[in-house]
């Protein structure tokens, strides 16, 4: 069955039509219904028809008058609303996954709002044989659970009751028809109902000019639209124009300098904007038209969590329910808001005591947050706990209302989100459904706003100031400038302002593409589905909002979007210009940069994002200017500030003679001096503890450490072939043994710390590794055998002088053999050609780019009296890899040191390359005892862990970089 369709040229003949056709039913002795998209048009209609018949139609929603029939016919339950069907569905998703752990379907949000589309659509349809796969016999069987849940809570969807309503009997008295809709509006389900009710469809084909007087550039565009002439296009008067900044930046101030402009010139004008997202834009303009003395007022939904309450309360359920691993981050973003009732300056603090222990626990959080709470608010985290939310709710009711200071607004709004969490909550606590499912939900929930800025308060500072006070300056006594989106904008009628704003017409705000996916699919095979066309409903709504005007429309969309490429404009915003083209297929014709032709030009205003201050601050003002501070280059250091660069070090409180470095922090310095400073000197580090590759260097080491110890205890000391299988258990369990004992540290920001499943394969993967390496191991140096532990030296071991400075470390292990011969080694998750002692083997003699193991080497020979015979970077990873330096003379590169590469790593007279690169690094080093820290990396290679975020060496070296490309 189909509707009977009945077409119109506009609105209001759409509307005549119907009100026609109710007043002949209703002289026939039926019932009219006349139903329309909105509560909005029942009562605009109600309103428009009183005068000619004050009763006898009805003007009601589908859904309300749907809820009239089942009141009357149904079987008692009530009727799903929006939110218990995400609860329904989230339930019977839950249950079908505890059922059937082998299923396709699993219960994330995305699955559950699509079981919760089909029910709203199609519920009635999933039953009987369909040609179904697999995952689509799952969502049917899911749908079945969410019929069977909600009738037991007496409920009963809408699409469900439509169709037992479907009936001659029940619809017989009654004749609806429908206006306002576009021919796919209504479902499959509500097409049976409605054409079993012989409903009448008038329908807007927008094919004559809307009512109302509108300036003729506006009528002639109207006319044109979609369907352009080129042998008579629109003519440019300027009541079209065009504000078009060049990114998301400039935007704000480039509409509000329009609007400031509109308003200058005539105060008392209506101005509307339509924007993709109402609140959002509100929030950008409206104090910037405050600062301007114009008022703004906001009609749309906001997202719950865009609410300071809606993200505070989720935070907090997060906090306390959540099944991430990094609850710490829920939680800092609940300690800083306004419901947690700690200072700002405790609520930092527990961040960073949180970000520097991966093993921090739940309870520890909360202990943290409850006790640092003030009186009002420290029974929230309690309440929550024990499973007491309406007293949760009530503690956090009692705070906003106490907060006297607060705007009118902002208290109201978030009154409303603390009302729409409350509602969900009982919502969910009737249907039973869990604190996830309650939180997911809540989240994708949005709250209606409607709120008008007032400018005088904003100028003065004070939330209650009157505008009657300002009435002498711009902007009072006018209607404030209306923000509603796009929608919005066309539900105003035509003729209905002076002035439309249509902004954000991009191609990503306004995308144009047919319902597709796995919710279409499955319609489909339930005979559910309705054809539908992205293009013509977008388009529908567009023509509607530009009836709207009757002076001047703006249209306005960025030209480049945040990453800075060329943003394509939507495909109506091109409908409008193809208005005024005559040559459509000559693409010559409009302007490259903008896209409008030569006539729209003059009317256009574009703005740059290069004025950053201005474009930000409230006022659109250029900055004052108070100091003027030269631009340095990077590592520039002044006169006074050289002797500063390198302090002495401490040691047990008494500060030590001379000044001290590590061999690590030469070899950074080397690389780089401004990369030394940065991370050396101002030591700047992340906040967090981490999970990357200096945790897992750390904790390697550890583990090749404890394991040496223990297998020369149990088994002897050097792993040999023969030994190898004992090796390899008692490393298992020493990785075992670390990895349990590293969950145990608190505040070790060195401790590795899986929290989840993706982690935790990565430690399984460095175990593999650590077990592998065993088996080079065992070729490794025959004849020589690991010394017991780590060596350190320079600190309690005595003094050891380098290269001019004190130099203090720890060996990760030197391998000694029975004639006082060593080797260093120094353990690495990889090692690349840039640990060679030479890049090249015809390179000439030169400072190599790794020098850590050469100074190793050099302290063992010069405090522990043995004879260096070679210094190893030796990789437990994958790649397998062995550089540094040995002496030819004494190491077999095949035998000795596992195929390393002699002609880049060997030389002869080891002792004598020591001395050598200790002379070099002494000259080096001058210039940082002079305090010279220039930005100077060694290549790019140096800039890859550098920690300064902005260098001009280094965006220089990239540049050049990728001229070479």
């Amino acid at each position: 069955m189909t509707l009977i369709r009945t077409n119109t040229p506009n609105a209001a003949a759409a509307d005549e039509a119907a009100f026609e056709y109710a007043l002949r039913v209703f002289s026939e002795g039926a019932r009219p219904v006349v139903i329309v998209p909105s509560y909005d048009e029942t009562v605009r209609l109600k309103k428009a028809w009183s005068e000619r018949m004050s009763f006898g139609i009805d003007v009601a929603t589908l859904s309300s008058w749907a809820a009239d029939l089942w009141e009357l016919y149904g079987d008692g339950r009530t009727f799903v609303d929006s939110v218990q069907c995400e609860l329904i569905a989230g339930a019977a998703l839950r249950d079908h996954c505890e059922q059937s752990p082998g299923c396709l379907m699993q219960p994330t949000s995305g699955t559950r709002s699509f079981i919760a589309r089909v029910a709203r659509e199609a519920l009635p349809k999933a039953a009987g044989e369909h040609d179904l796969g697999q995952g689509e016999r799952e969502a049917v069987e899911v749908l079945d659970r969410y019929r069977d849940i909600a009738a037991s809570a007496g409920l009963v969807e809408q699409s469900e009751a439509l169709a037992l309503l479907a009936d001659t009997s029940v619809l017989a008295q009654y004749r609806p028809a429908t206006v306002g809709f576009e021919p796919d509006a209504f479902t499959a389900v509500e097409q049976d109902f409605l054409a079993c009710a012989g409903a009448v469809a008038f329908v807007n084909e927008r094919s004559a000019e809307p009512v109302g007087k509108r300036a003729p550039e506006l009528a002639s565009l109207l006319a044109a639209l979609f369907e352009p002439d080129e042998e008579h296009p629109v003519a440019a008067t300027g009541a079209v124009r065009f504000v078009l900044p060049s990114g998301r930046y400039a935007a704000p101030r480039s509409l509000c300098d329009a609007l400031a402009a509109i308003r200058s010139d005539d105060p008392g004008a209506s101005v509307a904007v339509a924007a993709r997202d109402a609140y959002a834009c509100f929030e950008e303009l409206a104090p910037r038209l405050a600062a301007r003395g114009i008022a703004a007022e906001v009609r749309g939904s906001a997202p719950f969590a865009a609410t300071e309450f809606g993200s505070s309360w989720l935070a907090l359920l997060e906090t306390l329910f959540g099944e991430t691993p990094l609850l710490s981050r829920a939680a800092t973003d609940f300690a800083i808001g306004a419901y947690s009732g700690v200072g700002v300056r405790s609520a930092y603090w527990m961040d960073a005591r949180w970000r520097a222990n991966r093993s921090v626990d739940r309870d520890s959080i909360l202990t943290d947050l409850a006790g640092n709470a003030d009186h009002g608010l420290n029974g929230l985290v309690g309440s929550l706990e024990s499973g007491r939310v309406e007293e949760a709710f009530d503690i956090l009711q009692a705070h906003i209302l106490k907060q006297a200071g607060w705007p009118e607004g902002y208290r109201d709004r978030q009154m409303s989100a603390l009302a729409l969490a409350r509602t969900v909550f009982e919502a969910a606590a009737a249907l039973g459904a869990c604190m996830e499912d309650y939180r997911s939900v809540l989240e994708g929930q949005r709250l209606f706003v409607r709120t008008v800025s007032d400018p005088a308060a904003e100028r003065s500072g004070e939330a209650n100031s009157a505008l009657a006070d300002e009435c002498g300056e711009a902007g009072c006594g006018t209607s404030p400038v209306l923000i509603v989106d796009l929608e919005g904008t066309a539900a105003l009628g035509a003729a209905s302002c002076d002035c439309l704003f249509v902004t954000d017409l991009t191609a990503a705000a306004y995308p144009v593409r047919d319902d597709g996916g796995a919710v279409s699919s499955l319609l489909e095979k339930l005979d559910a589905a309705v054809e539908c066309d992205g293009l013509s409903s977008v388009r529908a709504t567009f023509a509607d909002a530009l009836s709207v005007p009757r002076s001047l429309l703006v249209l306005s969309r960025p030209l480049n979007n945040p990453a800075g490429d060329e943003e394509r404009p939507a495909v109506v915003f091109e409908d409008v210009i193809d208005c005024y083209r005559s040559e459509l297929q000559n693409p010559g014709e409009t302007d490259k940069k903008t896209g409008l032709t030569a006539a729209l030009l003059p009317y256009a205003s574009t703005l740059g994002e290069q004025g950053a201050y201005e474009n930000l601050s409230f006022q659109g003002e250029p900055q004052r200017m108070t100091a003027e501070i030269p631009v340095m280059p990077t590592g520039f250091v002044t006169s006074d500030a050289r002797d500063k660069i390198l302090l002495p070090q401490q040691w047990g409180g008494v500060v030590s003679e001379g000044y001290s470095l590590s061999p690590s922090a030469i070899e950074s310095y080397l690389e780089c001096p401004y990369k030394w400073f940065a991370h050396r000197r101002l030591r700047l580090e992340e906040l967090d503890a981490g999970f990357g590759g200096r945790e897992f260097g750390l904790f390697a080491h550890r583990v090749l450490e404890h394991f040496y110890a223990q297998f020369r205890c149990e088994v002897a000391p050097k792993v040999t072939a023969d030994t190898l299988p004992r090796a390899r258990r008692i490393l298992e369990r020493v990785f075992d043994d670390q990895l349990a004992y590293d969950a145990t540290l608190v505040g070790d920001a060195t401790a590795l710390v899986a929290l989840d499943d993706l982690e935790r394969r990565e430690v399984d993967d460095l175990k593999r590794k650590l077990v592998g390496y065993l088996d080079r191991e065992a070729r490794l140096l025959p004849g020589f055998a690991p010394l017991d532990g780590e060596v350190s030296f320079g600190r309690k071991q005595g003094a050891f002088e380098y290269a001019g400075f004190k130099v203090n470390g720890t060996i990760d292990r030197v391998d000694v053999d029975g004639y006082g011969r060593a080797v260093v080694v120094d353990y690495k998750g990889a090692v690349g050609r840039s640990y060679a002692l030479r890049e090249k083997a015809d390179a000439p003699p030169a400072l190599p780019r790794k020098v850590q193991t050469l100074i190793y080497a050099q302290a063992v020979r010069k405090t522990m009296g043995l004879e260096p015979v070679g210094a190893l970077y030796l990789s437990y990873g994958k790649d397998e890899g062995i550089a540094g330096s040995f002496d030819h003379a004494l190491l077999d590169p095949e035998k000795d040191l596992l195929g390393i590469d002699a002609a880049t790593c060997g030389t002869l007279g080891f002792a004598e390359l020591l001395d050598r690169v200790e002379e070099a690094v002494a000259i080096r080093l001058e210039s940082l005892l002079a305090g010279d820290i220039p930005a100077c990396p060694r290549d790019e290679d140096a800039c890859t862990y550098c920690p300064v975020t902005v260098c001009s060496v280094r965006d220089a070296l990239q540049r050049r970089s990728e001229g070479d490309e």
